[in-house]
């Protein structure tokens, strides 16, 4: 069974949400919130306010893709009809809103995840694994997440890239004491709003994550490397989706993360369960209270 599903906001990476979720075999796109005429792409109708998208189409869940400082609102929109949702990380810009989202999740039982493509990669439960039978004898890890753009004005980078890696620490250690965790600008560019952050994790008094993130790296670079005791070393390579130790590569995902989590979705749908979303957006939340202190 397919699910009807629309999308909200059509901004550049909404063309791509549009594309894979065309190609998905759960799902089939059937409007898009945007003031943009898109039926000469994907002979969908477009619409400009909630009521007539909702009232035209029939609607079974929603793709949220516009600026996260208006999750918040949109979800206040959209409680009375209590579709399920997935939003476009960050799942907002502060933590305040971020509570406030999860009572109303919570309350409702709304089906909601946020996309982390690190985390619904196939190499996410396999990087645990590894993590796990070698936690003593782990070195240090490093994480290395940005490019060399985009620039805002109106938002800090750290919230561009800063979630990706924070999201993967916490869903591998869930407890961690954010008090611990310290941060410092090492590039902060004479041009307006470009920046890279080093952020240091502890991990139970005998290692600690390094995380360099943002938007002033030469090229795009996502990449974590576990050092291990032996000089052993494990890379999980986000961009291709695969996993090396020794520069050999061990595992390679076969679906892109973003299938997997309209997978993961539409199980939830099937079952009328929010516990797998949940985590998503809780390890949102948790990856926003440190974004926040650094902005």
């Amino acid at each position: 069974m397919k699910y009807n599903i629309a999308l909200v906001g059509y901004g550049k990476w909404g063309k791509v949400l549009a594309n894979q979720i065309n190609n998905s075999k759960y799902f089939n796109l059937v409007g898009v919130l945007s003031s943009l005429n898109l039926k000469k792409n994907f002979k969908i109708n477009s619409y400009k306010d909630f009521s007539s998208l909702i009232k035209n189409e029939k609607v079974d869940c929603i793709y949220i893709a516009k600026d996260p400082a208006t999750n918040f609102s949109i979800l206040e929109k959209l409680v009375e009809h209590k579709l399920p949702i997935i939003f476009e990380k960050p799942l907002c810009l502060n933590s305040k809103n971020c509570l406030d989202m999860i009572k109303i999740i919570e309350k409702l039982k709304i089906i909601s995840f946020t996309n982390l493509p690190n985390i619904f990669s196939d190499t996410y439960n396999e990087t645990k694994k590894f993590i796990k039978s070698n936690e003593k004898n782990i070195k240090r890890i490093i994480i290395n997440e940005g490019d060399n753009g985009p620039i805002r004005d109106e938002i800090n980078p750290i919230f561009d890239w800063g979630i990706h890696p924070l999201t993967y620490v916490f869903g591998i250690y869930e407890r961690i004491n954010l008090k611990k965790i310290n941060h410092k600008t090492i590039v902060n560019s004479k041009v307006k709003n470009i920046k890279i952050t080093k952020l240091e994790i502890p991990i139970n008094n005998q290692f600690k994550i390094k995380i360099l993130t943002g938007n002033g790296f030469k090229s795009k670079t996502r990449i974590l490397k576990i050092i291990l005791n032996n000089g052993d070393i494990f890379i999980n390579d986000f961009i291709k989706h695969e996993l090396l130790l020794n520069d050999k590569v061990i595992f390679k995902s076969q679906k892109k993360p973003l299938d997997n989590l309209l997978e993961k979705f539409a199980k939830s749908i099937k079952k009328n369960k929010n516990n797998e979303g949940l985590k998503s957006i809780y390890q949102s939340y948790q990856s926003i209270q440190i974004l926040e202190k650094i902005n």
